[in-house]
Protein backbone atom coordinates (compact mmCIF):
# COMPACT_ATOMS: atom_id res chain seq x y z
CA UNK A 1 0.00 0.00 0.00
CA UNK A 2 0.87 3.82 -1.12
CA UNK A 3 1.55 6.08 1.89
CA UNK A 4 3.31 9.21 0.04
CA UNK A 5 0.61 10.94 -2.90
CA UNK A 6 3.91 12.44 -4.15
CA UNK A 7 5.31 9.06 -5.50
CA UNK A 8 5.65 8.27 -9.27
CA UNK A 9 4.15 4.97 -10.18
CA UNK A 10 4.92 3.40 -13.62
CA UNK A 11 1.95 1.07 -15.22
CA UNK A 12 2.78 -1.03 -18.02
CA UNK A 13 0.33 -2.59 -20.82
CA UNK A 14 0.27 -5.24 -21.87
CA UNK A 15 2.43 -7.52 -20.00
CA UNK A 16 3.50 -9.24 -23.31
CA UNK A 17 4.18 -8.09 -26.74
CA UNK A 18 3.47 -11.49 -29.48
CA UNK A 19 4.11 -10.76 -33.14
CA UNK A 20 3.42 -14.02 -34.12
CA UNK A 21 4.75 -14.86 -37.84
CA UNK A 22 5.70 -11.67 -39.33
CA UNK A 23 6.62 -11.73 -43.08
CA UNK A 24 10.47 -10.82 -43.82
CA UNK A 25 11.24 -8.00 -44.35
CA UNK A 26 8.27 -5.58 -43.20
CA UNK A 27 7.87 -4.02 -40.38
CA UNK A 28 5.36 -5.04 -38.28
CA UNK A 29 4.45 -2.73 -35.45
CA UNK A 30 2.86 -3.24 -32.21
CA UNK A 31 1.75 -0.58 -28.90
CA UNK A 32 2.70 -0.65 -25.94
CA UNK A 33 1.20 1.52 -22.99
CA UNK A 34 3.10 3.54 -20.63
CA UNK A 35 1.17 5.10 -18.03
CA UNK A 36 2.08 7.12 -14.34
CA UNK A 37 -0.82 6.45 -12.20
CA UNK A 38 1.02 8.27 -9.12
CA UNK A 39 1.47 11.80 -8.20
CA UNK A 40 4.97 12.81 -9.29
CA UNK A 41 6.70 12.91 -12.42
CA UNK A 42 8.05 9.38 -13.89
CA UNK A 43 11.05 9.38 -15.59
CA UNK A 44 11.53 5.95 -18.08
CA UNK A 45 14.11 4.98 -19.96
CA UNK A 46 13.88 1.71 -22.50
CA UNK A 47 15.84 -0.80 -23.79
CA UNK A 48 15.66 -4.22 -25.63
CA UNK A 49 17.79 -6.82 -23.67
CA UNK A 50 19.15 -8.41 -25.50
CA UNK A 51 19.83 -6.26 -28.40
CA UNK A 52 18.58 -8.28 -31.77
CA UNK A 53 18.60 -5.59 -34.55
CA UNK A 54 15.14 -6.62 -35.42
CA UNK A 55 12.58 -5.03 -33.17
CA UNK A 56 13.05 -1.06 -32.13
CA UNK A 57 11.04 1.69 -31.06
CA UNK A 58 9.24 4.39 -33.26
CA UNK A 59 10.30 7.31 -31.07
CA UNK A 60 12.15 8.52 -28.23
CA UNK A 61 13.40 5.30 -25.84
CA UNK A 62 13.21 8.11 -22.97
CA UNK A 63 10.93 10.42 -21.51
CA UNK A 64 9.32 11.59 -19.25
CA UNK A 65 5.30 11.57 -18.05
CA UNK A 66 3.28 13.68 -15.50
CA UNK A 67 1.13 12.64 -13.45
CA UNK A 68 -1.89 10.68 -14.90
CA UNK A 69 -0.04 10.91 -18.51
CA UNK A 70 -0.09 8.26 -20.62
CA UNK A 71 2.43 7.45 -23.53
CA UNK A 72 1.73 4.89 -26.32
CA UNK A 73 5.03 3.44 -27.63
CA UNK A 74 5.37 1.65 -30.86
CA UNK A 75 7.41 -1.46 -31.21
CA UNK A 76 8.45 -2.09 -34.73
CA UNK A 77 9.25 -5.57 -35.79
CA UNK A 78 11.60 -6.05 -38.96
CA UNK A 79 12.62 -9.76 -39.56
CA UNK A 80 15.86 -10.26 -41.76
CA UNK A 81 15.30 -14.08 -41.46
CA UNK A 82 12.99 -17.03 -41.20
CA UNK A 83 13.83 -17.72 -37.51
CA UNK A 84 12.11 -16.87 -34.26
CA UNK A 85 12.83 -13.96 -32.40
CA UNK A 86 12.69 -13.67 -28.25
CA UNK A 87 13.76 -10.39 -26.24
CA UNK A 88 12.62 -8.17 -23.20
CA UNK A 89 12.00 -4.68 -23.34
CA UNK A 90 13.41 -3.43 -19.92
CA UNK A 91 11.75 -0.18 -18.72
CA UNK A 92 13.93 1.52 -15.86
CA UNK A 93 11.68 4.02 -14.16
CA UNK A 94 11.77 6.51 -10.32
CA UNK A 95 9.35 3.90 -9.41
CA UNK A 96 10.51 3.33 -5.60
CA UNK A 97 8.40 0.25 -5.07
CA UNK A 98 9.03 -1.16 -9.14
CA UNK A 99 12.03 0.48 -11.19
CA UNK A 100 12.44 -2.31 -13.67
CA UNK A 101 9.35 -3.43 -15.92
CA UNK A 102 10.47 -6.16 -17.88
CA UNK A 103 8.04 -6.92 -20.54
CA UNK A 104 8.87 -9.79 -23.44
CA UNK A 105 8.38 -9.50 -26.73
CA UNK A 106 8.34 -12.46 -29.38
CA UNK A 107 7.98 -12.71 -33.24
CA UNK A 108 9.01 -15.22 -36.29
CA UNK A 109 10.12 -14.26 -39.48
CA UNK A 110 8.24 -16.22 -42.29
CA UNK A 111 7.75 -15.59 -45.94
CA UNK A 112 4.99 -13.91 -47.24
CA UNK A 113 4.22 -12.44 -50.69
CA UNK A 114 4.79 -8.65 -51.45
CA UNK A 115 4.54 -6.56 -53.76
CA UNK A 116 7.62 -4.99 -55.35
CA UNK A 117 7.72 -1.32 -57.07
CA UNK A 118 9.05 -0.76 -60.93
CA UNK A 119 9.35 2.28 -63.25
CA UNK A 120 9.47 1.94 -66.67
CA UNK A 121 11.76 5.56 -66.85
CA UNK A 122 12.67 7.84 -63.47
CA UNK A 123 12.32 11.03 -66.13
CA UNK A 124 9.82 11.46 -68.48
CA UNK A 125 10.78 13.75 -71.27
CA UNK A 126 8.24 15.12 -73.34
CA UNK A 127 10.13 17.30 -75.77
CA UNK A 128 9.36 20.94 -76.89
CA UNK A 129 5.68 22.05 -77.70
CA UNK A 130 4.87 25.42 -78.24
CA UNK A 131 2.69 28.09 -76.14
CA UNK A 132 -0.96 26.89 -76.02
CA UNK A 133 -0.54 23.64 -77.30
CA UNK A 134 -0.27 20.25 -75.47
CA UNK A 135 1.45 16.89 -75.94
CA UNK A 136 2.01 13.79 -73.44
CA UNK A 137 4.83 11.74 -72.41
CA UNK A 138 4.29 8.13 -70.69
CA UNK A 139 6.03 5.91 -68.51
CA UNK A 140 5.06 2.49 -66.64
CA UNK A 141 4.42 1.86 -63.06
CA UNK A 142 5.68 -2.36 -62.71
CA UNK A 143 4.52 -4.59 -59.87
CA UNK A 144 7.91 -7.12 -60.30
CA UNK A 145 6.41 -8.73 -56.80
CA UNK A 146 4.23 -11.56 -56.01
CA UNK A 147 1.38 -9.27 -53.70
CA UNK A 148 -0.84 -7.07 -55.26
CA UNK A 149 0.86 -3.44 -55.63
CA UNK A 150 -1.04 -0.78 -53.86
CA UNK A 151 -0.47 3.25 -55.18
CA UNK A 152 -1.46 5.42 -52.10
CA UNK A 153 -2.25 9.34 -52.64
CA UNK A 154 0.27 10.44 -55.67
CA UNK A 155 1.30 13.61 -55.48
CA UNK A 156 2.39 16.10 -58.53
CA UNK A 157 4.53 19.48 -57.30
CA UNK A 158 6.11 21.91 -59.66
CA UNK A 159 4.76 23.78 -62.52
CA UNK A 160 0.67 23.86 -63.49
CA UNK A 161 1.75 23.14 -66.84
CA UNK A 162 1.71 19.31 -66.04
CA UNK A 163 -1.30 17.30 -65.25
CA UNK A 164 -2.20 13.50 -65.17
CA UNK A 165 -4.66 12.27 -67.82
CA UNK A 166 -6.16 9.97 -65.27
CA UNK A 167 -4.77 9.60 -61.38
CA UNK A 168 -3.65 6.47 -60.23
CA UNK A 169 -4.37 7.27 -56.93
CA UNK A 170 -5.75 4.31 -55.16
CA UNK A 171 -5.31 1.69 -58.26
CA UNK A 172 -4.22 -1.78 -57.34
CA UNK A 173 -1.34 -3.68 -59.79
CA UNK A 174 -1.40 -7.09 -59.81
CA UNK A 175 1.55 -9.48 -59.60
CA UNK A 176 3.60 -9.02 -62.96
CA UNK A 177 1.34 -6.51 -64.01
CA UNK A 178 1.59 -2.72 -65.03
CA UNK A 179 -0.24 0.22 -64.98
CA UNK A 180 0.38 2.56 -67.99
CA UNK A 181 0.63 6.59 -66.78
CA UNK A 182 -0.08 9.22 -69.43
CA UNK A 183 1.31 12.64 -68.45
CA UNK A 184 -0.13 16.06 -70.31
CA UNK A 185 1.94 18.99 -70.92
CA UNK A 186 0.26 22.27 -71.70
CA UNK A 187 2.88 25.26 -71.36
CA UNK A 188 1.45 28.97 -71.29
CA UNK A 189 4.66 29.88 -72.74
CA UNK A 190 8.31 28.82 -74.13
CA UNK A 191 10.44 28.73 -71.30
CA UNK A 192 10.80 25.31 -69.63
CA UNK A 193 8.85 23.20 -66.92
CA UNK A 194 9.77 20.94 -64.30
CA UNK A 195 7.77 18.78 -61.83
CA UNK A 196 7.66 15.95 -59.55
CA UNK A 197 5.39 13.32 -59.80
CA UNK A 198 5.65 11.17 -55.85
CA UNK A 199 4.07 8.08 -55.88
CA UNK A 200 3.63 6.36 -52.92
CA UNK A 201 2.52 2.64 -52.46
CA UNK A 202 2.64 -0.60 -50.23
CA UNK A 203 6.11 -1.59 -51.07
CA UNK A 204 7.65 -2.57 -47.88
CA UNK A 205 11.30 -1.44 -48.98
CA UNK A 206 10.35 1.58 -51.12
CA UNK A 207 7.53 2.81 -50.27
CA UNK A 208 8.13 6.06 -52.45
CA UNK A 209 9.00 6.85 -55.37
CA UNK A 210 9.59 9.73 -57.49
CA UNK A 211 9.33 10.50 -61.54
CA UNK A 212 10.51 13.67 -62.91
CA UNK A 213 8.71 15.52 -65.62
CA UNK A 214 10.37 18.23 -68.09
CA UNK A 215 9.54 19.71 -70.91
CA UNK A 216 10.59 22.24 -72.93
CA UNK A 217 13.87 21.82 -71.84
CA UNK A 218 12.83 21.52 -68.26
CA UNK A 219 13.49 24.80 -66.76
CA UNK A 220 17.70 24.38 -66.18
CA UNK A 221 16.99 20.42 -65.31
CA UNK A 222 20.44 18.19 -66.06
CA UNK A 223 21.33 14.58 -66.25
CA UNK A 224 23.70 12.89 -64.73
CA UNK A 225 26.62 12.84 -66.00
CA UNK A 226 29.15 9.97 -66.50
CA UNK A 227 32.71 10.41 -66.52
CA UNK A 228 35.49 8.10 -67.70
CA UNK A 229 38.96 8.04 -66.76
CA UNK A 230 40.23 6.81 -70.31
CA UNK A 231 43.37 4.72 -70.30
CA UNK A 232 46.08 5.79 -73.14
CA UNK A 233 46.50 2.75 -73.91
CA UNK A 234 47.25 -1.13 -72.79
CA UNK A 235 49.81 -4.47 -73.12
CA UNK A 236 47.87 -6.96 -73.55
CA UNK A 237 47.07 -9.27 -71.92
CA UNK A 238 46.43 -7.27 -68.88
CA UNK A 239 43.54 -5.77 -66.48
CA UNK A 240 42.86 -2.27 -67.58
CA UNK A 241 42.17 0.16 -64.68
CA UNK A 242 38.23 2.18 -65.27
CA UNK A 243 37.74 5.04 -63.44
CA UNK A 244 34.81 6.84 -63.44
CA UNK A 245 34.53 9.00 -60.07
CA UNK A 246 34.72 12.16 -61.65
CA UNK A 247 30.67 11.60 -62.56
CA UNK A 248 28.91 14.01 -61.26
CA UNK A 249 25.14 14.74 -60.68
CA UNK A 250 24.25 18.73 -61.44
CA UNK A 251 21.11 18.31 -59.13
CA UNK A 252 23.12 17.49 -55.80
CA UNK A 253 21.17 14.06 -55.48
CA UNK A 254 24.82 12.08 -55.64
CA UNK A 255 25.96 9.12 -57.76
CA UNK A 256 24.63 6.15 -56.46
CA UNK A 257 24.79 3.79 -59.13
CA UNK A 258 27.35 2.97 -62.03
CA UNK A 259 26.53 0.49 -64.89
CA UNK A 260 29.83 -0.43 -67.70
CA UNK A 261 29.04 -2.08 -70.52
CA UNK A 262 31.86 -4.08 -72.88
CA UNK A 263 30.34 -1.89 -76.51
CA UNK A 264 33.33 -3.68 -78.66
CA UNK A 265 36.66 -5.84 -78.67
CA UNK A 266 38.57 -7.18 -80.63
CA UNK A 267 37.92 -10.26 -82.51
CA UNK A 268 37.87 -13.53 -80.37
CA UNK A 269 38.26 -11.64 -77.51
CA UNK A 270 36.62 -12.88 -74.44
CA UNK A 271 37.29 -9.66 -72.77
CA UNK A 272 35.30 -9.24 -69.49
CA UNK A 273 35.31 -6.89 -66.08
CA UNK A 274 36.05 -8.43 -62.94
CA UNK A 275 32.90 -6.16 -61.80
CA UNK A 276 30.78 -4.10 -64.08
CA UNK A 277 29.59 -2.03 -60.95
CA UNK A 278 31.70 0.07 -58.90
CA UNK A 279 33.14 3.60 -59.47
CA UNK A 280 36.63 2.08 -60.71
CA UNK A 281 36.14 -1.35 -62.32
CA UNK A 282 39.03 -3.76 -64.02
CA UNK A 283 38.12 -4.99 -67.73
CA UNK A 284 40.43 -7.57 -68.80
CA UNK A 285 42.17 -6.97 -72.13
CA UNK A 286 43.07 -9.97 -73.34
CA UNK A 287 43.97 -9.31 -76.77
CA UNK A 288 45.28 -6.91 -79.18
CA UNK A 289 42.99 -4.60 -80.49
CA UNK A 290 40.65 -1.73 -80.29
CA UNK A 291 38.15 -1.76 -77.17
CA UNK A 292 35.73 0.80 -76.81
CA UNK A 293 33.63 0.80 -73.14
CA UNK A 294 30.79 2.31 -71.74
CA UNK A 295 29.53 3.82 -68.60
CA UNK A 296 25.91 4.80 -67.13
CA UNK A 297 25.50 6.51 -63.85
CA UNK A 298 22.49 7.10 -61.70
CA UNK A 299 21.42 9.76 -59.24
CA UNK A 300 19.78 9.60 -56.10
CA UNK A 301 16.30 10.03 -57.91
CA UNK A 302 17.51 6.57 -59.82
CA UNK A 303 18.12 9.02 -63.21
CA UNK A 304 20.34 7.80 -66.02
CA UNK A 305 22.48 9.85 -67.68
CA UNK A 306 23.97 9.51 -70.96
CA UNK A 307 26.22 6.79 -71.99
CA UNK A 308 29.75 8.30 -71.67
CA UNK A 309 32.68 5.91 -74.09
CA UNK A 310 36.16 5.64 -73.89
CA UNK A 311 38.00 4.30 -76.60
CA UNK A 312 41.60 2.65 -76.16
CA UNK A 313 44.28 0.60 -78.33
CA UNK A 314 46.03 -2.35 -76.76
CA UNK A 315 49.31 -2.66 -78.10
CA UNK A 316 51.50 -5.94 -77.17
CA UNK A 317 54.58 -4.75 -75.35
CA UNK A 318 56.60 -7.65 -76.85
CA UNK A 319 58.68 -7.29 -80.00
CA UNK A 320 57.24 -10.61 -80.64
CA UNK A 321 53.34 -11.54 -79.99
CA UNK A 322 51.67 -14.39 -81.34
CA UNK A 323 47.85 -14.97 -80.33
CA UNK A 324 45.49 -17.88 -81.65
CA UNK A 325 41.45 -17.58 -81.11
CA UNK A 326 38.38 -20.16 -82.57
CA UNK A 327 35.32 -20.59 -82.92
CA UNK A 328 34.72 -23.40 -81.17
CA UNK A 329 33.19 -23.19 -77.68
CA UNK A 330 33.83 -26.36 -76.08
CA UNK A 331 37.50 -27.51 -78.04
CA UNK A 332 40.99 -27.14 -77.19
CA UNK A 333 43.33 -25.68 -79.81
CA UNK A 334 47.26 -25.12 -78.73
CA UNK A 335 49.28 -22.54 -79.80
CA UNK A 336 52.83 -23.88 -80.60
CA UNK A 337 56.28 -21.14 -80.93
CA UNK A 338 58.97 -23.57 -82.02
CA UNK A 339 62.64 -22.35 -82.59
CA UNK A 340 64.73 -23.07 -85.18
CA UNK A 341 65.02 -27.04 -86.62
CA UNK A 342 62.85 -27.85 -83.83
CA UNK A 343 59.55 -30.02 -84.19
CA UNK A 344 56.42 -30.06 -82.40
CA UNK A 345 57.03 -30.93 -78.75
CA UNK A 346 60.70 -30.75 -78.81
CA UNK A 347 61.20 -29.48 -75.47
CA UNK A 348 63.08 -26.86 -74.97
CA UNK A 349 62.85 -25.53 -78.40
CA UNK A 350 58.82 -25.69 -78.76
CA UNK A 351 57.12 -23.28 -77.09
CA UNK A 352 53.41 -24.41 -75.49
CA UNK A 353 51.07 -25.16 -72.37
CA UNK A 354 53.66 -28.18 -71.54
CA UNK A 355 56.68 -25.56 -72.09
CA UNK A 356 55.25 -22.32 -71.25
CA UNK A 357 58.56 -20.44 -70.32
CA UNK A 358 61.49 -22.17 -71.49
CA UNK A 359 64.92 -20.68 -71.34
CA UNK A 360 66.25 -19.38 -75.02
CA UNK A 361 69.19 -17.51 -75.94
CA UNK A 362 71.85 -15.32 -74.05
CA UNK A 363 70.01 -12.64 -72.91
CA UNK A 364 68.45 -13.65 -69.94
CA UNK A 365 64.70 -13.46 -69.62
CA UNK A 366 64.51 -10.94 -72.23
CA UNK A 367 64.33 -13.59 -74.92
CA UNK A 368 62.53 -16.20 -73.19
CA UNK A 369 58.69 -17.06 -74.83
CA UNK A 370 56.08 -16.71 -72.57
CA UNK A 371 52.79 -18.90 -73.16
CA UNK A 372 50.65 -15.50 -71.21
CA UNK A 373 47.25 -16.91 -71.96
CA UNK A 374 46.23 -21.07 -72.08
CA UNK A 375 42.62 -21.38 -73.22
CA UNK A 376 41.48 -25.16 -72.44
CA UNK A 377 37.46 -24.34 -72.60
CA UNK A 378 37.02 -22.43 -76.23
CA UNK A 379 37.12 -19.73 -77.99
CA UNK A 380 40.52 -18.40 -76.73
CA UNK A 381 43.12 -16.65 -76.89
CA UNK A 382 46.29 -17.94 -76.33
CA UNK A 383 49.70 -16.12 -76.84
CA UNK A 384 53.08 -16.35 -76.88
CA UNK A 385 55.71 -13.29 -76.57
CA UNK A 386 58.93 -12.60 -76.59
CA UNK A 387 60.15 -8.88 -75.19
CA UNK A 388 63.39 -9.20 -77.13
CA UNK A 389 64.24 -12.33 -79.66
CA UNK A 390 67.55 -13.72 -80.44
CA UNK A 391 68.47 -13.66 -83.80
CA UNK A 392 66.67 -16.44 -85.40
CA UNK A 393 63.82 -18.44 -87.24
CA UNK A 394 60.41 -18.74 -84.94
CA UNK A 395 57.61 -21.00 -86.19
CA UNK A 396 54.11 -20.40 -85.63
CA UNK A 397 51.93 -24.05 -85.31
CA UNK A 398 48.25 -24.65 -83.94
CA UNK A 399 47.73 -27.97 -82.73
CA UNK A 400 44.33 -29.25 -82.57
CA UNK A 401 44.96 -31.34 -79.24
CA UNK A 402 40.71 -32.05 -78.98
CA UNK A 403 37.31 -31.43 -80.26
CA UNK A 404 34.99 -32.01 -77.35
CA UNK A 405 32.45 -32.70 -79.86
CA UNK A 406 32.56 -29.56 -81.82
CA UNK A 407 33.91 -30.71 -85.10
CA UNK A 408 35.87 -28.69 -87.19
CA UNK A 409 36.44 -25.37 -86.76
CA UNK A 410 38.16 -22.24 -87.69
CA UNK A 411 41.16 -20.82 -86.38
CA UNK A 412 42.86 -17.26 -86.52
CA UNK A 413 46.37 -16.94 -85.89
CA UNK A 414 47.37 -12.81 -85.97
CA UNK A 415 50.94 -12.36 -85.63
CA UNK A 416 52.27 -8.63 -84.20
CA UNK A 417 56.08 -7.74 -84.98
CA UNK A 418 57.15 -4.58 -82.71
CA UNK A 419 53.50 -3.48 -81.83
CA UNK A 420 52.39 -3.61 -85.34
CA UNK A 421 50.06 -6.26 -86.76
CA UNK A 422 51.89 -7.75 -89.96
CA UNK A 423 49.56 -11.17 -90.66
CA UNK A 424 46.08 -12.71 -89.96
CA UNK A 425 45.41 -16.07 -91.07
CA UNK A 426 42.64 -18.63 -90.50
CA UNK A 427 42.23 -22.04 -91.10
CA UNK A 428 39.72 -24.80 -90.95
CA UNK A 429 41.04 -27.54 -88.46
CA UNK A 430 39.42 -31.13 -88.01
CA UNK A 431 40.93 -32.80 -84.42
CA UNK A 432 44.66 -33.64 -84.26
CA UNK A 433 45.34 -31.11 -87.48
CA UNK A 434 48.84 -29.61 -87.27
CA UNK A 435 48.76 -25.88 -89.11
CA UNK A 436 51.84 -23.63 -89.45
CA UNK A 437 50.80 -20.88 -90.57
CA UNK A 438 54.31 -19.39 -90.84
CA UNK A 439 57.66 -17.94 -89.35
CA UNK A 440 59.04 -15.18 -88.31
CA UNK A 441 62.81 -14.16 -89.21
CA UNK A 442 64.82 -12.20 -86.64
CA UNK A 443 66.38 -9.36 -86.04
CA UNK A 444 65.00 -8.54 -89.57
CA UNK A 445 61.42 -8.83 -88.14
CA UNK A 446 59.66 -10.01 -90.89
CA UNK A 447 57.03 -12.49 -91.34
CA UNK A 448 56.95 -15.44 -94.10
CA UNK A 449 53.28 -16.80 -94.80
CA UNK A 450 53.73 -20.77 -94.74
CA UNK A 451 50.04 -22.41 -94.37
CA UNK A 452 50.89 -26.39 -94.26
CA UNK A 453 49.01 -29.04 -92.08
CA UNK A 454 49.93 -32.17 -91.12
CA UNK A 455 48.77 -34.54 -88.18
CA UNK A 456 49.50 -35.61 -84.79
CA UNK A 457 48.57 -37.26 -81.81
CA UNK A 458 51.46 -36.40 -79.80
CA UNK A 459 49.98 -35.02 -76.08
CA UNK A 460 53.05 -33.78 -74.52
CA UNK A 461 56.26 -32.47 -74.67
CA UNK A 462 59.23 -34.71 -75.15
Amino acid sequence: MRISTLEAYIAVSPSELAFGEAAVPQEHELTLFVSNAGKAPLDVAMTFEPQLGVFSFQGDAAFQLGPDDAMPVVVVFEPTTYLPYATEIVLRSNDEETPVVRVPVSGTGVFAPQPDIDLSTSLVDVGVQSAGGATTGYFEIDNLGDAPLILEDVVLEGSPAFSLFEDPSGDSIGAGASLPVIVEYAPTDQGGDQATLTIPSNDPDEPEVQVILIGNGGDGFELPVAVIDCPVGAAPPEYVTLDGTASYDPGGTGITSYVWTLIDSPAGSQASFTSASGPVVQLFADSAGTYEVGLTVFNGLLIESELATCVFEAVPADALHVELTWDGASSDLDLHLIRDAAVLFDSPDDASWCNSNPSWGPAGSDDDPRLDLDDLAGLGPENINILLPADGQYHAAVHYYGDDYDGAVTATVRVYLLGALVSEQQQVMNEFDVWYPGSVDWPAATWTPDDTSTTSRLTDCF
